[in-house]
């Protein structure tokens, strides 16, 4: 099942809604027992399918990195993301001034559905609402001068994610790719994880409590890269979807229309 926040295009005003996506129809299909309607694709807009009171991320989590000469961490190294940084399907990621290179970072996500602290890897499927696509957007220039993620990743809208949370998803045999400008650039299995889903989970878990709606990205590949104004780099995962933006100017330009925004 692919759950989804919706709002009809053309209208911020509008209602935000609740509803199944299905991708193969092109259609939402509303959440409400009462009066049930369904809208093509074309009708609305999708949002970033959770509101996350936290956006808990990972880094070095794939064994590409070593490659690189990354040491294998002994734990998850983990940092924060503001819930500002969150946004959407479709959705404008913005060019900061203080910044001259954005980078995009292709990763799975989760989101959390009841509250998680402390719990062992086997109790974690339970607690998991669904999985979606998600991009850890960074402003390489700024962590390579501080040595440090927390500005360079805290930008609003710097944490696309969507388009929806599948819930009958295996996280433990997936296949990720980023596409930039229809380019291949990042591609990777799960076989390639240091550390579980359920073992990030339950080690973040350990540490602070995981609330209803929390996002976690489980780490990128290698192949990250910078994205130059109006480029649209896609996030797919197999058994998920895509998650498509586009970077928009840098700050102080025009800034895109909503039709431009609009991938494919």
């Amino acid at each position: 099942m692919k759950l989804c926040r919706f709002q009809h295009l053309g209208d911020t005003e509008a209602k935000i809604q609740f509803g199944i996506a299905n991708p193969e129809q092109r259609r939402v299909y509303t959440l409400n027992n009462t009066n049930s309607h369904s809208y093509s694709f074309d009708q609305i807009r999708l949002l970033a399918p959770a509101q996350p009171g936290k956006i808990v991320c990972v880094g070095l989590n794939y064994s590409g990195h070593l490659l690189d000469g990354y040491n294998r961490p002994e734990q998850p190294l983990i940092f924060l993301k503001p819930a500002s940084a969150a946004t959407g399907p479709d959705s404008q990621i913005p060019f900061p001034e203080q910044s001259q290179q954005i980078d995009f970072e292709g990763e799975l996500g989760l989101v959390i559905a009841k509250t998680a602290y402390q719990i062992a890897p086997d109790q974690v499927a339970e607690h998991i609402l669904g999985y979606c696509c998600g991009n850890d957007v960074t402003a390489r220039d700024i962590q390579n001068r501080e040595q440090s993620p927390t500005r360079a990743k805290s930008f609003t809208g710097f944490a696309p994610f969507g388009p929806w949370l599948e819930t009958d998803f295996n996280p433990h045999n997936f296949e990720l790719r980023t596409w930039l400008n229809g380019q291949l650039k990042q591609s990777v299995s799960s076989d390639e994880l240091l550390f579980s889903i359920p073992e990030l989970v339950s080690f973040i878990s350990q540490i602070m409590p995981l609330d209803s709606g929390d996002l976690i990205l489980t780490g990128t590949p290698r192949g990250m890269g910078p994205m130059q104004p109006g480029d649209e780099v896609v996030v797919e995962i197999s058994g998920i979807g895509s998650l498509c933006n586009r970077l928009g100017p840098r700050s102080g330009a025009t800034l895109l229309t909503e039709q431009e925004l609009r991938c494919g």
